[in-house]
Formats: C-alpha cells, sequence, structure tokens
C-alpha cells in the first residue's frame, strides 16, 4: 500500500477493516521523533486518548510508579500544583488515570464531550514531555518519598506512593508474584518490582528519578492511542505542536528473551498475633508458558487451567481437595507481558505437604494427559472464554488500548489481540484432535524449568518490617551532621508551605475549563417499560448488544429476618456449584460454562428513599446469555433455584473456608470497603442488610460458623432448604428483561415457578446493634479510618447542592489534607440517595488525623464559600459522576434500581439542575447540617495493632 501524509508530520503506515469491532484501524508514525500512533475508527462518541512509555525497571524503587504520579503534578504551560484534581473537578471525563505496569506505563483518558476531549489530551501531553517536576524536587517528595518531622524534630518516611505501596506489600498474593518473578525472570527487567518495593524505594534520589524521564519519556519511546468518533486533523496536529521539538533517538528497551531456569524462593508474610498460623502456607509453581507472539497457546492454555481447576470439581482441583493437601488450588495464564507464565498455587497447605502437593499434581496432569481430557469440559471453558469476547466491559477504549499494547509494545500487530475469534474457532476444531493433551504434556514436561515458591506465615513479620525501617532511619539521622539535619528540616518545611500555599489566580485561568454552557442540562436517563405476565411484573430494556440477552430475576423475601441474612448470603454464593436433584455439581457447572455466559446469584437489599427505616430486600439471579441459548439457560436457573441439594457437607465446608480465605485478604487490600459498609449500617435498614449480608458481620459469621462446623451444620441446612422451597415462586418474582427475549419466551419463563398464594412480604425493618465505635486489627503496615453519618435527622436530604458539596470536600479538602499533605493513598466523602454519608482514608499512615479532619469538614466548607463567588468549576466533575460509561448489563442494572426506587427522569432532571445552579451560599446550610450529623457519626478504625493503639475507646473487633 502506497504510503500517505495526511499532514502535521504523520505518514498513514497503513489501514484495515476489524470486522470483529466494526472499526477501521489506522496506523500512522510521525516521521521527525518516531512516535507511533493508531487509531481505531469505531462509531462510539466516547472517544479515549491514551500515550504509552515502554519502561522498563532496573531496580526495585519504584521510579516508573512515582514518575506516573508525579508527571500529573504540574507542567510546562499548567502551573498548579494538582493538574489531575483540576481536571476531575472541571472535566465531564468518562476515565481520567494513569497506570503502571511491569513494562510500561500509560495515560489515558476518555470523554464524551469533544472540548473536554481536547481538554485532557493537552494537560496529559505537557504533563508527560514538560513535567514541572523536573524542576520541583518538592512534587518528587510529596509523591515518591521524603523526610519529615514532628515537633521534636524526630524524622519519619513520607509520601503517597511510599504509603500506597506499604499497603500493596501487605497483600500475600502481592508478595507471592513478586518472589516469582524474580525466579522466573532472572536475567530480564520483570524480575523488578515496577510499584516499588517500599524499603527500597528510600534508595532512589531525585536525580535518578529526573534521568529516568529522560531516558524514557522520548516519542521516540511512545505509543499513541485513538478510539472512537475523534477529529484526527484536530488531534494530529494537538500532537504535532508537542511532536516537532523532538528528533528521532535510538532506542534501548528491547527486552530480552528468558530461557527458562529452575528456582526456589521461601519468604515470610505476615499474620496478626491473634491468628493460628496452621496451614496458611502457600505453594506457588510456575513456569515460563508462551511468548506474546503465540495468542493460540495462551488461549489454550487459559482453557487448559479453567477445565482443570476452575472449580472444586474440576479434576486437578478436585484431587488436591480430596487429599487433603490443600484448601483451595488454582491454575492460570499470566500474560500482557513479551512472555507469559503458567502459575500454579495451593492455599491454605502446611510446610510437611508440599512435597504430597507436587507429586499429586504431576501425577494427576500426567494421568490425564494419557487418558484424554474431558472434551464436554474442554468445550465449556472455551465457551466460557469465548462469551467474554462477545460481551465486553467499560470502559472498552481503555480495554481496547491495552490489548493493542499486548503486541504492539513489542514490535507486533497492534491488532492482533483484538481480533481473537479466529482462534476461537481454530480450537473449536482441534479439541478432538489430541491438541490440547499434547499441550498439558509439553506444560508438564521438563522440571527443569519450574519455579517454586513458598510463603510462610509469620506472626512477627510485621514488627520485623517496621524495625527494619527504624534501624535504617534512626542509622540515617544519626548520620547527619547538624548542617545536614537542618537542611533536610528545612525542605521539609519548603514543602509543607508549598503543598499549604494556592494555586495563582493564573495558574488556575491557564487551565482548560469547561462551562456549564458546555453541557446538557438534561441527564441520560434509561428508560424502562413495565408490563405483567401472569401478575409478574417484566421489565424491559433497549440494548444495542447484538445476540445477548440480559435476565435479572428479583425474588421479594422482604419477610426474611436480618439474623439470617449471613447464612443465605452465604447460600446464594453455593448456587451453581452444588449438585441439583437432576445432575451432580460437575455436570451443573460444564452445562452453566456451555450455554451461559454469566450466572449469580445474591441477597440485594434495595432503600425506600422516604423511609430510612425499611427496605426492600431481593434474591437476585443475574444471568446473560445468547439469545440462541436462552432456552437452555431458563431451565438452569429452575433446576439452580428449586433444586439445589444442601447435603454435600464437605462441599460446602470446602467452599466455606475458601470463601474465609478470600475475604482475610480482601479486609487486608480494601479494607475501607468494609468500613464504610459497617459505620452506615447505623443508619437505614438498607444499610444494615449490606453490612450483614457483605460486612464485617458477615465476616464474623464464617469464623463461627467454622468454629463449630458440625453443631451448626443442621440448623444451617435446614434454613437454606427451607428458604429454596418457599422462596422462588411467582408471588414474589419480578422479572428484567434486556434484549430479545420474546412474549412466549417470557411466559415459559414465569410459568416454570410455582404460585404459593397467601404469602405476607411487606417492608424490612433492620436495624443494627453492634457499637458505634469500632476498631479491627488487621497484618498492615497503613490503616484505614471510616466515619459514617446520616443527615435526614437534622433536615438534610438528598440533592444536587449535596452532590457539589461532595466534589469539594472530596478533591479540595480531603484530597489536599490527607492525600497531599498526610501522604495517604486516598480519601473521599460520599452521599447515597437515602441521604447516607460517609468519609474514608485509604492506606492511611495516620488514621488518627483523618478523623480529626472529617470532623471538621463543615468548617472547611464555610471558609471555603466565603472565599469564592462561583463554584462552578466544581460541577462539572459531579456532572460527569452523573453519566457513567456503562456497559449494556450496567445500564440494565441502574435502570431497575431506579425502577425499585422510584428515581423518575422528573427527579434526575431536578437533581441535575440543582447540581448546575448551585453557589456557594447554597451550601451554608448544609455545612451546619453536616456538623450536626457527624456529632452524631459512626466511626471504624481498621489497621495495624499499633496504629489501633491511638483509639482506646474504640471496641475491638476480632476477625482473625
Amino acid at each position: 500500500m502506497t504510503r500517505k501524509k495526511p499532514g502535521h508530520g504523520f505518514i498513514l503506515d497503513r489501514v484495515r477493516e476489524l470486522p470483529e469491532l466494526k472499526a477501521i484501524l489506522h496506523e500512522f508514525t510521525h516521521e521527525k521523533s518516531g512516535a507511533q500512533l493508531i487509531w481505531l475508527e469505531r462509531l462510539e462518541q466516547n472517544k479515549t486518548f491514551c500515550v504509552t512509555f515502554k519502561t522498563l525497571p532496573e531496580d526495585d524503587t519504584g521510579v516508573f510508579h512515582i514518575l506516573e504520579h508525579c508527571v500529573l503534578g504540574g507542567s510546562k504551560k499548567y502551573q498548579v500544583k494538582e493538574p489531575f484534581a483540576e481536571l476531575l473537578k472541571n472535566s465531564v471525563n468518562t476515565f481520567l488515570n494513569a497506570m503502571t505496569f511491569s513494562d510500561k506505563t500509560m495515560y489515558p483518558v476518555a470523554s464524551r464531550n469533544e472540548t473536554d476531549f481536547f481538554n485532557l489530551m493537552d494537560v496529559y501531553l505537557d504533563g508527560v514531555f514538560n513535567p514541572a517536576v523536573l524542576d520541583n524536587e518538592a512534587i518528587f517528595r510529596q509523591e515518591g518519598w521524603g523526610y519529615t518531622f514532628d515537633e521534636a524534630g524526630k524524622p519519619s518516611y513520607q509520601g503517597v506512593v511510599y504509603n500506597e505501596m506499604k499497603g500493596a506489600s501487605s497483600s500475600l498474593g502481592r508478595k507471592a508474584h513478586l518472589a516469582t518473578i524474580r525466579l522466573l525472570f532472572p536475567d530480564t527487567s520483570y524480575r523488578f518490582d515496577s510499584g516499588g518495593d517500599p524499603e527500597l524505594m528510600l534508595d532512589l534520589t531525585y536525580e535518578q528519578f529526573k534521568s529516568a524521564h529522560q531516558r524514557f519519556y522520548h516519542p521516540a519511546n511512545a505509543r499513541f492511542f485513538l478510539d472512537g468518533q475523534v477529529p484526527l486533523e484536530a488531534v494530529l496536529e494537538k500532537l504535532e505542536g508537542y511532536l516537532q521539538d523532538y528528533e528521532k533517538i535510538p532506542l534501548e528497551t528491547d527486552i530480552a528473551w528468558q530461557e527458562p531456569r529452575p528456582g526456589l524462593s521461601r519468604h515470610e508474610y505476615e499474620i496478626s498475633v491473634e491468628e493460628d498460623p496452621k496451614d496458611k502456607c502457600r505453594l506457588t509453581l510456575s513456569k515460563l508458558a508462551a511468548s506474546w507472539e503465540d495468542l493460540e497457546k495462551q488461549l489454550a492454555i487459559s482453557i487448559l487451567c479453567d477445565a482443570l481447576a476452575g472449580s472444586n470439581e474440576a479434576p486437578m482441583k478436585k484431587t488436591i481437595l480430596d487429599l487433603g493437601l490443600a484448601q483451595d488450588f488454582r491454575m492460570y495464564l499470566s500474560g500482557g507481558a513479551a512472555q507469559a507464565w503458567l502459575g500454579i498455587e495451593a492455599h491454605n497447605t502446611s510446610e510437611d505437604r508440599f512435597a504430597g502437593i507436587k507429586e499429586a499434581i504431576h501425577d494427576c496432569l500426567t494421568g490425564l494427559a494419557d487418558q484424554g481430557l474431558d472434551k464436554e469440559d474442554l468445550l465449556a471453558s472455551l465457551n466460557q472464554l469465548y462469551y467474554r469476547e462477545l460481551d465486553p466491559d467499560e470502559p472498552r477504549g481503555i480495554i481496547l488500548a491495552i490489548g493493542t499494547l499486548h503486541a504492539w509494545l513489542y514490535g507486533g500487530d497492534p491488532a492482533l489481540y483484538l481480533s481473537r475469534r479466529p482462534f476461537f474457532d481454530s480450537m473449536r476444531e482441534k479439541i478432538h484432535t489430541g491438541y490440547f493433551e499434547e499441550l498439558l504434556r509439553e506444560l508438564i514436561a521438563d522440571n527443569d524449568s519450574w519455579v517454586e515458591v513458598q510463603s510462610i506465615p509469620s506472626a512477627s513479620y510485621g514488627k520485623e518490617r517496621d524495625a527494619r525501617e527504624a534501624a535504617r532511619l534512626n542509622a540515617e539521622a544519626a548520620a547527619w551532621s547538624s548542617e545536614e539535619k537542618r537542611a533536610l528540616m528545612d525542605r521539609a518545611s519548603q514543602l509543607e508551605a508549598w503543598q499549604n500555599a494556592s494555586d495563582s489566580p493564573e495558574a488556575l485561568a491557564a487551565l482548560p475549563n469547561l462551562t456549564l454552557k458546555d453541557l446538557s442540562e438534561e441527564p441520560l436517563y434509561l428508560d424502562t417499560n413495565c408490563s405483567t405476565v401472569q401478575s409478574v411484573t417484566v421489565l424491559r430494556h433497549p440494548s444495542p448488544a447484538e445476540g445477548i440477552v440480559y435476565l435479572k430475576l428479583y425474588f421479594d423475601i422482604s419477610d426474611t429476618p436480618l439474623e439470617e441474612l449471613a447464612d443465605l448470603h452465604f447460600m446464594a454464593l453455593l448456587l451453581g456449584k452444588l449438585a441439583t436433584r437432576q445432575r451432580d455439581a460437575r455436570s451443573l457447572l460444564r452445562e452453566i460454562k456451555t450455554h451461559i455466559g454469566q450466572l449469580n446469584f445474591s441477597l440485594v437489599p434495595v432503600a425506600d428513599p422516604s423511609h430510612n427505616d425499611r427496605c426492600r430486600l431481593y434474591f437476585t439471579v443475574t444471568c446473560s446469555t445468547l439469545d440462541s441459548e436462552v432456552d437452555h439457560a431458563l431451565r438452569l436457573i429452575r433446576e439452580i433455584l428449586t433444586g439445589t441439594l444442601f447435603d454435600d457437607k464437605a462441599a460446602i465446608y470446602a467452599q466455606l473456608v475458601q470463601h474465609r480465605e478470600y475475604l482475610r485478604q480482601v479486609t487486608i487490600q480494601a479494607a475501607q470497603y468494609f468500613g464504610v459498609i459497617r459505620v452506615k449500617g447505623h443508619f437505614t435498614a438498607r444499610d444494615a442488610a449490606r453490612e450483614a449480608l457483605g460486612g464485617l458481620s458477615s465476616v464474623l459469621w464464617i469464623k463461627e460458623f467454622l468454629k463449630d462446623f458440625d453443631s451448626g451444620w443442621d440448623s444451617w441446612k435446614t434454613l437454606a432448604e427451607s428458604f429454596r422451597d418457599r422462596n422462588f415462586c411467582r408471588e414474589r418474582l419480578t422479572l428484567s428483561v434486556t434484549g430479545d427475549l420474546d412474549e412466549d419466551m417470557t411466559e415459559k419463563l414465569v410459568n416454570s415457578f410455582p404460585q404459593i398464594p397467601g404469602l405476607p412480604v411487606g417492608w424490612a425493618t433492620y436495624t443494627s446493634s453492634y457499637p458505634r465505635h469500632e476498631a479491627v486489627s488487621i497484618p498492615s503496615a497503613v490503616s484505614y479510618a471510616c466515619l459514617g453519618c446520616h443527615i435526614a435527622p437534622f433536615g438534610g436530604e438528598y440533592s444536587g447542592g449535596w452532590l457539589a458539596l461532595e466534589q469539594i470536600l472530596s478533591l479540595e479538602y480531603l484530597w489536599n489534607k490527607i492525600r497531599v499533605q498526610g501522604g495517604a493513598y486516598g480519601s473521599d466523602f460520599s452521599i447515597d440517595k437515602s441521604a447516607g454519608c460517609s468519609f474514608f482514608s485509604y492506606r492511611d499512615p495516620s488514621p488518627d488525623q483523618s478523623l480529626d479532619l472529617f470532623r471538621q469538614s463543615g468548617s472547611f466548607i464555610r471558609a471555603f464559600c466565603a472565599e469564592r463567588d462561583s463554584i462552578e468549576r466544581y460541577i462539572m466533575g459531579k456532572i460527569a459522576d452523573l453519566d457513567p460509561a456503562l456497559s449494556f448489563k450496567q445500564q440494565a442494572d441502574q435502570a431497575d434500581n431506579w425502577y425499585f426506587t422510584d428515581y423518575t427522569a422528573d427527579k434526575a432532571l431536578a437533581i441535575r439542575r440543582q447540581l448546575m445552579e448551585a453557589e456557594p451560599q447554597d451550601l451554608l446550610p448544609l455545612a451546619n447540617i453536616l456538623d450536626q450529623a457527624v456529632g452524631e457519626s459512626a466511626v471504624c478504625v481498621i489497621g495495624s495493632p499499633e496504629a489501633l493503639d491511638k483509639f482506646p475507646s474504640t471496641s475491638l473487633i476480632d476477625i482473625s
């Protein structure tokens, strides 16, 4: 094809259609700088831009992670301290973030608004190519690491990324992963921790940091990505404005090919002093498996992993569980890099079982390869993976950008990972040829290519880690001369002064701004068409998802008492994993994977917006499937709901243990989720139910059930069976349909459930009775502070004004006080439609200070409003939150929620107009209400025992 010159320094290298995406792929090169650009031209109004740099770490300091944070902290053109935060305030973006991977750093943005799209592009481009941090060390010390001093002159380490990674390094999964890649890739950059080891991050100097930017943030090392209906000419002109000053340079960013090498590593991870270390070991076995070029092999390995270990009934996992060698087991392919690798993990085991696990894996997989794999299992796993191709998530443009880099970053075709359906067709044909058996033999052959990581629990690990930090700090402080210490203290004071200083009006005015005139006054409202079939309400939503039907069945179970919710939440998790009256568990799982894309069961409380003391509780079935499989899906749903057997005690115990371990890890990594649910549970019936179902109450319920499983078994089994037999009937059902489901099929679904007349349902009136001030100890180097309150008792109600206040508190007050100045990774304030409010801090070194700041929010709002005539620029970002980019399934879920809560188009319009018309004086009475609500708040602090020592008056929850 003849190369064309579209102008602005770019050459068009190739154009081709991608029918699978209904897209045209354009590939460009910028002649002078060597930058590469691709554009996925699709009928998509949500426009995406992304610039990615190939960033290969040379140590564990996390320099590229810190760069990711710092380059969005001001630039040559935009000389404000936090342009990223300013964009969050004054943009209607649908995506705004940056991500560091093991070999790349991405800066993606997306917006439906064209003016906003170009604003975002410009701020990001100036940030990555002309960052202020190269001349302002304070940004590096704030985001990376630096010293801070207390009033007595005692030093400590501080930094946003530093505290982020202290939290991340508390995860067993992350520690095992890092130990694995060090063994797998001893000769390449993949052996390093791109996120940063907090202990080694302290070795990074400002000069090394600047050098990394100079070496890697060059257009020749950049890949630009566009998606959607973008005005190409204007985009190329914008890019040329930044690229024209650069000359092409030789790059040293090739990733060496890693030859397999055996290895063994043993490491400790932290558990709490209260935890029993028995059966808390993990064994990880891994080997290099495929090149980035061999997509078919990667997909085939993923299918194998699912067929062999995707459920407790899968043959490899079942072998491990039945032999009592571990409580959980998984196999997976880790891709997205130059070389993909196979991982095998045995969870919750002991050191004396490691040899038996390895022997069982070898014997089982060898036997399956020799005797032949179950072809129906392979087809089921293939279908499940293929369905994900047909029903993509949002943000779609960002997902596509990442997909292109799986090949493009290594010199390959950017379309390789975007057009995967032919590979599925090929594998479907190979199921009966012995291909998968041969692949399995290849994977298990050659013992010299495996690496082994042993993870051992330690109650002393956390104290030893803290002691190392203290010893290093003390040694550094002891070596300082008085002049050096004074210089460091002055630098810390200068940083604090810089952080506290306001951006100048001129700097703020230089930022690209939207105005309210640029925005639609009409909200995006999802219509619902209501009809009745056999006295059952049917909600219908249009969907452009071709060939896919989304079903949601809501059974009203509001007559269920609060004390049964944790039991029934666990019961819902079991559905689809146990035998039914028609078939065994393995056959059922195979049928689900073969014929259904997604099938989930859950209990969902729905608020009554006008009465906080009551709610509805629904047992929900969420299903998505191809329209050709709807009939099969409906039969399976009916079979599972009405015919699941709860008599396999061993299988249910195994699921309980696995779910307990999952929650143990989640409470360490996402503790703010549990804390917020806990504090909000005091104020409304809906939130009391949410807490009982998925909060700390559920964690404690599992702990108690496991403590004496045998004595509690009969009563739990009786409850589950009774619930199954009395609740899944037409009288309780509301049906939601998105997609093409004809009336006959709808009626068939409704008629498949029995009638049980005369059932009283009514409203659920749940209340929580646990203490209002609590603390939870977890093995973590950082903490989480959560505060909840409710404004309704003091005259407050959900409104556009409260949404404006939410935005200002989150992005002006908490961002600066807790993140920027306090060094926490994150913080937030939010209000829901029931007028419940919550504050939280995330990976926080000072949770006590954060709680004090939460309580001063009303005072901040009053001072803030006194200094301003307008809050227009804060309103933009909140409007973006009201109109997020949602997948088809998410749109249907939101429309259902609006139906159940009577959130009409008129209400949505009123809230939007209140927000768009909000003025500073409108927030003053809200600040007074917030003061009163915070005075009656609930608190939950989650962190290490040492951090919790500062909260002696709280009730301690033991979840270990």
